[in-house]
C-alpha cells in the first residue's frame, strides 16, 4: 500500500518552525521518511494524506510527544530535537496544540479547562480567567456555555474548547491535528 504525506506551504523570512530530514519508524513500519518543512510567521500549512500516512506522527514529533529516529526540529530558531525535559516544557509553552480528540478534563468547566494550562505556567487566576474568556470568545463560546462541563457540551463545542485552550497562551505556533472539520478555527 502506498502512503503519501502532502505538505502545502509558502516561504519568506525566518521560519517559526523548520523540520529537517525527519524520520520515524514503528517497528518495521516507516511513518515518516526524510520530511522537510518550513513554516513562516503568519503561514497556514495544511498537512494532508490518507489515514496512516504519518500526519499525527509528524505533529507529535514536532512537540516531542514522541521522539523522531533522525532529523532535526527547530522552533523559533531553537533546535528542540535533543532538549532536556525542562527546556522542552518552555518551548511547548510557545506552541498551541489541538489533538484529534479534545482531551478535556471532564470534571472541569470549559473555562477551567482553558485556564488550567495558564495557571500551570504561573499566570494569576485573574489573568488566566481573562485570557480563557477571550480565547473562548474567539471560538464563539460565550455566556453560560463556558461554565458547562464537557459532558454538557456537544462534540463541536468540546473541540472549540480545545482550540481555545491552545489559543489562550497566545502561542507563536499553532499545531492542529483534526481529521475533518476545520470550521471552528479562528483567523
Amino acid at each position: 500500500m502506498s502512503r503519501s504525506l502532502s505538505l502545502k506551504m509558502q516561504a519568506s523570512g525566518t521560519p517559526v518552525l523548520k523540520v529537517c530530514s525527519l524520520s520515524k519508524t514503528y517497528g518495521k513500519n516507516r511513518a515518516l521518511s526524510g520530511i522537510d518543512l518550513e513554516v513562516m510567521p503568519g503561514d497556514t500549512v495544511v498537512v494532508t494524506g490518507p489515514s496512516g500516512c504519518g500526519k499525527s506522527t509528524l505533529l507529535r514529533c514536532i512537540v516531542r510527544l514522541i521522539n523522531p529516529d533522525s532529523g532535526r526540529i527547530i522552533v523559533a530558531g531553537e533546535d528542540v530535537t535533543n532538549l532536556s525535559y525542562s527546556d522542552l516544557l518552555n518551548v511547548r509553552r510557545r506552541i498551541g496544540f489541538v489533538f484529534q480528540r479534545s482531551n478535556l478534563i471532564q470534571r472541569l468547566t470549559a473555562l477551567e479547562n482553558v485556564a488550567l494550562p495558564l495557571l500551570a505556567a504561573n499566570a494569576t487566576r485573574d489573568e488566566a480567567e481573562r485570557k480563557a474568556h477571550r480565547a473562548l470568545k474567539r471560538v464563539g463560546l460565550i455566556g453560560d456555555v463556558v461554565h458547562r462541563r464537557p459532558c454538557e457540551l456537544s462534540g463541536g463545542e468540546c473541540q472549540r474548547v480545545a482550540i481555545a485552550r491552545a489559543l489562550a497562551p497566545e502561542p507563536n505556533l499553532m499545531l492542529v491535528n483534526v481529521n475533518k472539520n476545520l470550521g471552528h478555527l479562528p483567523a
